[in-house]
């Protein structure tokens, strides 16, 4: 297929397709933008004439009649499983946006879609593409710092006014579309810190791992300011011994001032990798310090580059470098974290098929 071009279609016109997915796809030469789809048709119909898209739609089961072959699926958080489920069902190549679910086993059920239709499930973890991470899971693949024992994040950000319905900064960044009230301000919706922010962390660390999680504890606060979290801590113990703690907030005041940090340590040294440096320093006893990677080999937070992933196993036959499966043990753990936030007790990420029915929705004590 190298000869042709990848139709794409994107699914939810909202503010970060806006300023990410649409322009990735207008600006990939190897795609071509068919069509846009929305639930707010005036919104779709801006949205394709601002790109230049041959086509909108309200409905995504017209996707496929129109050629396309490839989709990004960047609805609210609680609207992918539906879109995508079909779309991979009809052959379509998926990116789903992060977090792939709010449920598991709605990420499971687009697994298994994925895998009887045979097309490729994407999600759309833009750190995972970049070469500062790359190196780190390599770092770990060939034991550059010996067996890893703890992973130490941190995650603190300027998204707290979205919790609030306050989107004043994506109006001021320029964006052509500012996210509903609803999107990230109601629990229902999957709005928070944990579905919105710390499933990067979660992610990082499961890519770079590859080590089943054991139990999970979270803790979770809204603070007064928001009805979703705003701060969370989540840490976890995996298979083979490695602690993981993440702490994360959406409070920072602006974004130039936010951290986002993992420190992995293991048994013959440490890795440092800053996300807002896009830095990866490695620290081992009785030698300098070595940087790996750095701003110059490219951005940490590759925001194309899952767009660009999609075409290129639509084209190439690439392999999918962030696929469903992961997708769906990061739910796994980050609805582990909810269940034991609202419980106070250790919770096994595999626990939820034991309740399937069970409330998905809690956030934890305020």
């Amino acid at each position: 297929m190298t000869d042709q071009v990848a139709q794409v279609a994107v699914v939810g016109a909202g503010w970060w397709s806006g300023i990410v997915h649409l322009p990735a796809v207008v600006a990939h030469p190897g795609a071509e933008l068919v069509a846009v789809c929305d639930a707010d048709p005036e919104r779709a119909r801006t949205a394709a004439e601002m790109f230049g898209a041959r086509r909108w739609t309200t409905n995504v089961e017209e996707l496929p009649g129109m050629g396309v072959d490839c989709a990004v699926v960047a609805t609210p958080h609680d609207a992918h499983q539906e879109p995508a489920g079909y779309l991979l069902e009809a052959g379509v190549d998926v990116l789903v946006e992060k977090p792939m679910t709010i449920h598991p086993r709605d990420a499971w059920d687009l697994v298994e879609r994925a895998t009887r239709s045979g097309a490729r499930l994407h999600v759309g973890y833009p750190f995972l593409h970049s070469v500062q991470a790359g190196a780190l899971r390599r770092l770990v693949r060939e034991s550059g710092i010996g067996d890893p024992v703890l992973l130490d994040a941190l995650l603190a950000t300027a998204v707290e006014g979205f919790y609030r319905g306050d989107f004043s900064s994506q109006q001021a960044s320029g964006a052509p579309f500012a996210s509903r009230s609803a999107t990230y301000s109601f629990t229902k919706r999957g709005g928070g810190q944990l579905l919105t922010q710390v499933t990067h962390a979660v992610a990082l660390a499961l890519w770079c791992l590859e080590d089943p999680v054991e139990r999970v504890l979270g803790l979770s606060t809204g603070g007064g300011r928001s009805e979703v979290d705003d701060v969370d801590v989540v840490s976890a113990r995996m298979d083979r011994g490695t602690l993981l703690a993440v702490s994360s907030t959406g409070t920072v005041h602006k974004n130039d001032a936010r951290t986002e940090r993992y420190t992995l340590f293991g048994t013959a040294g440490h890795a440092l990798l800053d996300t807002v440096t896009s830095s990866l320093v490695v620290a081992r006893p009785g030698r300098a310090d070595e940087t790996l990677a750095t701003a110059a080999d490219g951005p940490a937070n590759a925001v194309r580059a899952p767009l660009a992933a999609l075409v290129a196993t639509r084209l190439f036959d690439a392999p999918v470098i962030v696929d469903g499966a992961l997708g769906a043990r990061v739910v796994e753990v980050l609805w582990a974290a909810r269940t034991s936030a609202a419980s106070g007790r250790a919770v096994r990420p595999t626990d939820w098929a034991q309740d399937p029915a069970a409330d998905d929705t809690r956030t934890g004590a305020r």
